[in-house]
């Protein structure tokens, strides 16, 4: 699959050279065709020869030597499978009302395109590069059918993610996320070095550290209420809500054991 016999038609010169004047070429479409023309007969060409389907344009991009344009071709409408023998791209100035053959690609051996109902899963993607100075305003239809296939969206990706200028407010959420977590474990850290008092639930008693262990072998299941008083009260226990010490009535240590173990009761 060579497409050796490539060439820019009569028509698509005038095109260029009218798009290196100022004037905005846009380009249209591709199309796939079956039959063939003698080489000497491409730059005359105004169709393909036993035209097949239409082909999405998925871009445009400039290159060394000129704009490469990215041709998708998939089988989304073939009943019977045919061999690809001419790509034809089409465009129109912005001046014009109709869409004419701007170049032709032809190979004698072709590609097979299998009928959807064989391969659903068929795509191909060919790259023409047009030799035209890079200051031509070309432009492309993007057809909305066109599928992003695995090597592009992968290229294009990687040259999203390297970009340091992509999404600054996004990537500087993102850093202070990762910081806001890097917090969280050091502070896990320093609880389980008894740094800080820890709330443990569970029969296994902890074996270090300044916490505050539960041990629900101590009594049933059941909600334990809290009461709570006014800012003139005084008690021994008080709880923190929302960063506020608010006294507790209902609840008093028992004393401390030799290894400072205390036991809170907590009445109804």
């Amino acid at each position: 699959m060579g497409w050796a016999d490539s060439v820019v038609t009569k028509t698509g010169l005038y095109l260029l050279n009218e798009s290196l004047a100022g004037y905005a070429l846009t380009i249209r479409h591709g199309a796939g065709g079956a039959g063939l023309l003698d080489p000497a007969e491409l730059e005359d060409a105004a169709a393909l020869s036993d035209p097949k389907q239409t082909f999405s344009i998925c871009g445009v991009e400039d290159v060394e030597g000129g704009k490469r344009v990215r041709i998708q071709i998939t089988n989304w409408d073939v009943e019977e499978t045919y061999i690809l023998h001419q790509i034809g791209v089409f465009a129109r100035l912005d001046y014009q009302e109709e869409d004419s053959l701007l170049f032709l690609m032809q190979d004698s051996r072709g590609v097979q395109i299998p009928a959807r109902a064989e391969n659903p899963e068929f795509l191909l993607e060919i790259y023409a590069i047009l030799a035209i100075n890079n200051a031509a305003d070309i432009q492309v239809n993007i057809d909305a059918s066109t599928v992003v296939s695995e090597g592009f969206l992968r290229e294009t990706l990687e040259a999203h993610n390297t970009d340091e200028g992509a999404h600054l407010g996004l990537r500087e959420e993102v850093e202070q996320v990762r910081e806001a977590a890097q917090a969280a474990r050091e502070a896990v850290k320093e609880l389980a070095e008894g740094g800080l008092p820890l709330l443990v639930i569970g029969e296994t008693e902890p074996e270090r550290g300044a916490v505050f262990w539960f041990d629900t072998r101590a009594r049933q299941s059941e909600i334990i209420e809290l009461q709570l008083g006014g800012e003139g009260d005084e008690t021994p226990v008080t709880a923190e809500i929302d960063g506020r010490d608010h006294p507790v009535t209902n609840a008093a240590p028992l004393g401390a054991e030799e290894d400072e173990i205390y036991e809170i009761e907590i009445t109804d």
